[in-house]
């Protein structure tokens, strides 16, 4: 039996990564990541958001889906946050409202969603 702290989403995506690291995990049009490249990638994200973001908080993901995307929302969980995905194509006053809610730190878009939401690693000046 597997112990209760080890069940959560980080301690089987590194056991997977383990098992079959040069297989893929994911892909799409633009990219594929193995799963060791996926671990490391959502590692490195992690890594870089700690030092911006308390955990415990949220953090909006404005990002169409992609292989890129999901190593983002791995990256949060393993700086200790909750992502919050955002459908990038919701009105600009819903993505206000959405935003004051949550109050967030940091919003992680992409530069087309550049004046609506933020960019990449935008800071909310928190």
């Amino acid at each position: 039996m597997i112990a209760k702290e080890k069940l959560n989403i980080l301690w089987s995506l590194e056991q997977t990564a383990e098992k079959y690291a040069d297989r893929v995990a994911v892909s799409d049009v633009n990219q594929e990541l193995t799963w060791k490249e996926l671990v490391k990638k959502a590692q490195v994200i992690g890594a870089e958001l700690s030092e911006k973001v308390q955990p415990g908080n949220p953090v909006p993901v404005l990002l169409e889906k992609s292989s890129e995307t999901l190593a983002v929302m791995l990256g949060i969980v393993y700086a200790g946050c909750f992502y919050v995905p955002v459908n990038p194509m919701n009105p600009t006053e819903r993505l206000r409202k959405i935003m004051e809610k949550l109050d967030p730190e940091v919003i992680i878009s992409d530069e087309k969603r550049e004046g609506t939401a933020g960019s990449y690693w935008k800071w909310t000046g928190k």
